[in-house]
């Protein structure tokens, strides 16, 4: 390869350069072929940008990524909905969830409408704050903005309402989702038994449970291991252990975690015989 009618470098062959010098986990080269870029005339674009800020954030450096979007927005090209994206992503996972609300209202002011993603990222940001009174404001505004609520954005909203304790208000949303289209998965119906079961309601996790079945979704080992563990805290181990059963003749193997389980309920409870027949099932 090579001679005197080589054509120059253009911006899509730095873009992949810079790409893969990110993933390679090689930051400063990144930048050195990003300089280079403007020694030698060559206009960084859309996706030069947008990878350069995302290499930032996600090795932590959230204001060299804001540098980046200003210089960006100097140099004559507006940020567009993967920029914001990933500026709100930096921002949710530094905890700094206060700054959200101006980049939304940037956005807002650029008749630019969040995504699908832009709400999974800030669902995720205030799950991990616990604030599950903004995550359903939040919710409202998505559904006023008429974007498409699916299932991974949905599950991340439901896993962070029932983390706080609010699986009735989660299984509310889920039915207003449910009545604008959704179809729920076997992720969203163990989100929501697992909820159910972590604060002890297990009426509320095995009416779930049928609800799942009755619209022919099979349970899975995360299904019956979160069933059999709110029973087996509730001191229901035989119930327990005939969902073992029940699991068993449907299929689904048990796992370490579904044994040990009910090990530790029958030895809370003194039923040491009954750890050891448990125990003796896990070595054939």
């Amino acid at each position: 390869m090579g001679g005197g009618g080589a054509p120059p470098p253009n911006a899509f062959s730095y873009n992949v350069v810079i790409a893969g010098m990110w993933r390679a986990g090689k930051g400063d080269g990144a930048v050195k072929v990003f300089d280079e870029m403007a020694e030698r005339a060559v206009l960084p674009n859309h996706i030069t940008y947008n990878t350069m800020i995302d290499g930032y954030i996600k090795g932590g450096d959230l204001e060299a990524g804001f540098r980046l979007r200003d210089q960006m927005v100097c140099h004559g090209l507006r940020p567009n909905l993967i920029t914001y994206n990933v500026l709100l992503s930096g921002l949710c996972c530094a905890g700094r969830m206060g700054m959200t609300s101006a980049l939304l209202d940037e956005m807002a002011s650029r008749k630019m409408i969040p995504d699908g993603f832009t709400y999974s990222i800030l669902f995720d940001g205030l799950s991990r704050n616990g604030d599950s009174k903004a995550m359903l404001s939040l919710f409202g505004n998505s559904v006023k903005n008429g974007v498409k609520i699916g299932d991974y954005t949905c599950s991340i909203l439901l896993n962070g309402l029932c983390k706080d304790g609010k699986v009735s208000i989660a299984e509310q949303v889920l039915r207003e989702l449910v009545n604008a289209g959704f179809v729920p998965t076997r992720v969203i119906y163990n989100t929501l038994i697992n909820g159910y079961c972590q604060i002890g309601e297990l009426e509320g996790a095995f009416l779930t449970f049928q609800q799942m079945k009755s619209c022919h979704i099979m349970p899975d080992y995360i299904t019956y291991n979160a069933l059999i563990n709110g029973l087996c805290k509730s001191e229901r181990i035989a119930k327990g252990q005939d969902l073992l059963m029940e699991m068993e003749d449907n299929g689904v193997n048990p796992t370490t975690e579904t044994f040990n389980m009910l090990i530790d309920a029958y030895g809370r409870t003194g039923q040491l015989e009954k750890c050891f027949i448990v125990l003796s099932e896990m070595q054939e």
